[in-house]
């Protein structure tokens, strides 16, 4: 499921694969909200939210922590400190009943965030390893070349 070159992108797949669930990563202006992402489940696809225009890492910090979530076996808590308008701006393609069920709901209890915390954090650390691992094998092979 953790791809070999540590890719957030070949994460995403590895868990759409292992979960049977089309997953897509979308980035959202979350200016002004307390909530820095967010899992949104609709009957076609699993959205991932992270902030537009945060860095790869952060975004990569986001996204392992909503894929605790669905991993962990939670329930989606979604509250972008916000409206049913703000979220149907910002993900034009979930029905306002997905949207509203998801404001319905106030968020995870402290025990799941922690969990969903600690997976999210040794995924990331596992991607960023398998990503240094890449380019150490990467940059091998072509001194090697050079030799």
């Amino acid at each position: 499921m953790i791809p070999g070159d540590g890719s957030l992108a070949g994460l995403i797949a590895g868990v759409a694969e292992h979960t049977g669930r089309n997953l897509v990563h979308v980035e959202v202006e979350l200016a002004g909200s307390s909530v820095s992402g967010a899992w949104i489940p609709t009957p076609n696809a699993d959205y991932l939210l992270s902030p537009a225009g945060a860095p790869a890492t952060r975004a990569a910090v986001v996204v392992c922590h909503e894929i605790a979530h669905i991993m962990l076996g939670h329930e989606p808590a979604f509250h972008l400190g916000g409206t049913l308008e703000k979220v149907q701006a910002a993900m034009t393609q979930v029905s306002p009943s997905t949207v509203q069920r998801m404001l319905a709901r106030a968020g995870y209890t402290d025990r799941q965030e922690r969990d969903a915390e600690y997976f999210a954090t040794v995924l990331n650390t596992t991607l960023a390893h398998r990503r240094v691992a890449a380019e150490w094998r990467a940059a091998s092979l072509i001194s090697e070349r050079l030799r």
